[in-house]
C-alpha cells in the first residue's frame, strides 16, 4: 500500500468526481421508496389521481439522473485504477531494468514477468473495485440506517438486532 497511496493522490480529481456521483446515487436512491408512498398513500387511497403524472415524471427523472451518475461513477472509477495501474507498472518495469545482471541469473524472466502481471491485476482488482465496493456498501448502509431511523426508530432497531 506504501508504494499504491502516492500514486492514488496523483489522481486525487478522479476518485472525487466518482465519489461525489456515488454519494449522489446513494442519496437519490432513498426517493424511490418516498415517490412510492405517495402513489399508495396519495393517489390509490387518498383518491388524488391529479398527483400520478408528476409522481411517475419524479421517478422517472430519479431514475435517469441514477443511470447518469452511476455510469459517470463506474467510467471514472475504472477510469483512476487504469492509471493507477499503467503508473505501477512502469515504476515497477523501470525497477527491473535498474537490477543488475546478476539478479536475472537466478530469477526466471517468465515468472517474474507472470508475477508481475498478476499482482497488478490483483491491484487493479483492489482499487478498482474492492475499495469502492466496502465505501458504498458502508455509505449506503449509514444512509438506510438513518432514514430508517427517521421514520420508525423501534422498528429500525429491532430489524438491526435481527
Amino acid at each position: 500500500m506504501d508504494k499504491i497511496y502516492p500514486v492514488m493522490r496523483r489522481h486525487k480529481m478522479l476518485i472525487f468526481i466518482p465519489s461525489l456521483a456515488m454519494v449522489l446515487a446513494l442519496g437519490l436512491d432513498f426517493f424511490n421508496p418516498l415517490l412510492t408512498r405517495a402513489i399508495v398513500d396519495r393517489v390509490i387511497i387518498g383518491g388524488e389521481r391529479d398527483l400520478m403524472v408528476p409522481i411517475i415524471g419524479a421517478l422517472l427523472a430519479v431514475t435517469l439522473v441514477r443511470a447518469v451518475l452511476g455510469y459517470t461513477k463506474e467510467y471514472l472509477f475504472d477510469y483512476f485504477s487504469t492509471k493507477v495501474i499503467a503508473q505501477l507498472k512502469d515504476d515497477t518495469f523501470s525497477h527491473i531494468l535498474s537490477q543488475n545482471f546478476k539478479y536475472f541469473d537466478s530469477m526466471n524472466t517468465g515468472e517474474l514477468m507472470s508475477r508481475m502481471s498478476e499482482d497488478v491485476e490483483n491491484v487493479w482488482n483492489a482499487v478498482g473495485y474492492g475499495i469502492r465496493l466496502i465505501i458504498e456498501n458502508i455509505l449506503y448502509f449509514l444512509l438506510a440506517f438513518f432514514v430508517l431511523m427517521y421514520f420508525h426508530w423501534q422498528l429500525t432497531l429491532i430489524c438491526l438486532v435481527i
